[in-house]
């Protein structure tokens, strides 16, 4: 394993120190505040208690009081609605909400989710398909805002369109009823980072709201909108969006709701992923939203809308087909994987490409931008992968820091037919006889916009600590800091001339374990996937070792111990001898 660069963040203590006093926390927590920004009080005590109600006024979003005077008009005179959604995890949740609750609402209601064949966003066949179901409305979430040419053949058709997205614009906002999307560059909402479903879910937000202000008799005007906070959970977590302002609310209570969710469908899914009633950011991240998004990439999106819209005579049979999706996906990911390498093995140069891009004949689209993720993660550059079909490639890419890859990718618009996406992920379509020459372009701005330093691994420490500092209280607080993820990361601290106890040994497949001094107590380190670490610390003259850490308070049979889940070691010296495992 390469050592990497270790970056400590521990600047301005004095602020800590002031936070610390201020708000009776620790000087950990408060260290980790300061490092998140969160540097004036006010701001650092909603962080550590995010309240419901503090979360946003909805009408504060550009067009939302034209979008809901039409729902409402279509409601009261039984108008059809279709939402047409996406095929991720984020516009299968926006679907479904939206769905139930407009179905709540008493309205004549139908949706429409893709599937990934058919290629991102609303298109002219879509308006078409909703045609078919004879919509007056179609409403758009997750999708829509670089709709230009489907939303006009809309209005041809004598129908109607609200465009709900979170996505990028481009330099011209559709024109139709109503363009929902915090990112548009006259909008004066406070948050921009909002998922997909974060915006589905202010939809409905603002439909109650204005019943109620004008006393309308509608169905459903009793709804508790906490009932879909485990969607709003899952779309945001899924779809990497910052955990911060609103998305943390969101997150925050949704994980409480998917703990206690009585939805049927999600009931299924936790039992079919292993998951009790302790849910975490990581549990939604690895466990429920592959088997969501399985579907969309090797089956039909809309089995994971059938789960989450099932009653309980259904919903154990569709976890089950997603589950075996997500098993499918997942042998369908290792053979592309395998080809992409193989490509960049050929074609890839580090000292001059600080991007990659690998293409192929027939890769499922179903997987390439999970296999763009694998290239990011392997080799810390932004990577763009493009499975062709004759002559038209379908590609989708991933970013690394503050590289932002959707305007990268709009300086070579010329060679592309079809874009899309934000700062950290897009999607494309490309002619294969502009292969070469976008490569080059791609290449050429990458060149420009990253540095070395942006490319060099290493991991981001929030302070330099003594291990006595962490105390069961300290570690306890620092769950405050929860949910992390995207944009709120896992306090890491770093601790110095730290001495190993006993022999460090492999446990599981690769795991590194070992423990560590601490004024004479045994503190239990883990370091997951670090098994090769094991023999530099048992054939080195290792007495002493520096330690990059998350502490965490492991829970066993009802007891709660300090534990350090490692990233990193730098030995030392001592001469260890090594253990027979």
């Amino acid at each position: 394993m390469t050592q990497r660069h270790w970056a400590i963040n521990d600047s301005d203590k004095a602020l800590a120190f002031v936070l610390s006093r201020k708000l009776h926390i620790s000087s950990l927590t408060a260290q980790i505040l300061v490092n998140r920004g969160l540097v004036d009080i006010e701001s650092a005590h909603s962080f550590l208690h995010p309240l419901l109600k503090s979360i946003h006024d909805p009408f504060s979003l550009q067009d939302m009081d034209k979008a809901v005077s039409r729902i409402i008009d279509a409601v009261t005179n039984n108008e059809q609605i279709v939402i047409f959604g996406d095929y991720d995890v984020d516009g299968i949740t926006a679907t479904v909400l939206l769905y139930d609750f407009l179905c709540r609402m008493g309205a004549q209601v139908d949706y429409v989710l893709p599937q990934r064949s058919d290629g991102y966003g609303f298109k002219n066949t879509s308006v078409d398909i909703c045609r078919e179901k004879n919509a007056r409305i179609i409403l758009t979430v997750d999708c829509g805002i670089s709709s230009l040419d489907a939303i006009v053949y809309a209005k041809e058709c004598g129908i109607d369109v609200i465009v709900s997205d979170h996505h990028e614009p481009g330099e011209t906002i559709p024109e139709c009823v109503a363009v929902i999307n915090p990112k548009r560059s006259d909008s004066s909402y406070p948050f921009r980072e909002l998922s997909g479903v974060g915006v589905a879910f202010k939809i409905a937000h603002a439909v109650l709201k204005q019943c109620k202000v004008d006393n309308k008799l509608l169905a459903g005007t009793d709804t508790d909108l906490k009932d879909y906070l485990d969607l709003v959970c899952l779309g945001t977590v899924a779809d990497i969006v910052p955990l911060l302002d609103e998305n943390r609310i969101y997150v925050k209570y949704g994980l409480l709701k998917l703990k206690m969710s009585d939805r049927p469908g999600i009931v299924a899914l936790k039992e079919i992923a292993g998951l009790d009633e302790h849910i975490e950011t990581s549990h939604v991240s690895y466990r429920l939203a592959p088997r969501i998004n399985a579907t969309g990439r090797v089956s039909l999106s809309d089995t994971a809308a059938q789960l989450l819209l099932s009653n309980k005579d259904e919903a154990g049979a569709l976890a089950a087909a997603l589950d075996n999706d997500n098993r499918n996906r997942q042998k369908i990911e290792a053979e592309v994987v395998k080809d992409a390498f193989s490509v960049i093995d050929k074609t890839y140069d580090p000292t001059k490409d600080k991007i990659i891009v690998a293409y192929g004949d027939n890769w499922h689209q179903g997987v390439i931008g999970i296999v763009a993720s694998r290239i990011v993660k392997k080799y810390n550059r932004p990577a763009v992968v493009i499975s062709f079909e004759e002559n038209v490639g379908k590609g989708s890419a991933r970013s690394i820091g503050q590289f932002h890859i959707l305007d990268a990718l709009r300086e070579c618009k010329e060679y592309i037919t079809n874009l899309g996406g934000h700062k950290g992920a897009a999607g494309m379509t490309i002619e294969k006889g502009t292969i070469d020459k976008f490569c080059e372009k791609l290449k050429e701005v990458a060149s420009e916009r990253l540095t070395e330093s942006d490319l060099s691994a290493g991991i981001d420490i929030d302070c330099e600590i003594q291990l006595n500092e962490l105390t069961h209280n300290s570690v306890k607080e620092l769950e405050k800091l929860e949910p992390f993820g995207f944009g709120n990361p896992k306090p890491v601290f770093i601790s110095h001339d730290v001495t190993i106890l006993g022999v460090p040994r492999i446990v599981g497949k690769d795991h590194l374990k070992l423990y560590v001094d601490c004024a004479g107590m045994n503190i239990d380190v883990i370091g997951f996937g670090m098994a090769q670490k094991c023999t530099e610390l048992t054939t080195s003259d290792c007495k002493k070792i520096d330690i990059v850490y998350t502490p965490t308070i492991n829970k066993f049979r009802g007891e709660e111990r300090l534990q350090l889940e490692l990233y990193d070691v730098k030995v030392r010296t001592r001469k260890v001898i090594p253990q027979k495992v």
